[in-house]
């Protein structure tokens, strides 16, 4: 999965990444087996994002359940 990455709030809190898919959005999900991620039209996984600083690595994902 390659391209251009935008975010848009959660109604519930966290963000909806979102991924260009030729002239659509598309969202960012955890894939089933939670190995990859997957491109679809609803659903998509709600994302934590935490100031690097505190991390180990330049960028850190996190998911909740929701």
């Amino acid at each position: 999965m390659d391209g251009y990455f935008t975010t848009e709030r959660h109604e519930d809190g966290g963000y909806i990444l979102l991924m260009k898919h030729g002239d659509e959005l598309s969202q960012v999900a955890i894939s089933g087996d939670g190995k990859c991620l997957i491109e679809q039209k609803e659903g998509g996984t709600a994302w934590d994002f935490i100031e690097a600083k505190y991390a180990s690595s330049s960028m850190i994902l996190t998911y909740s359940n929701i």
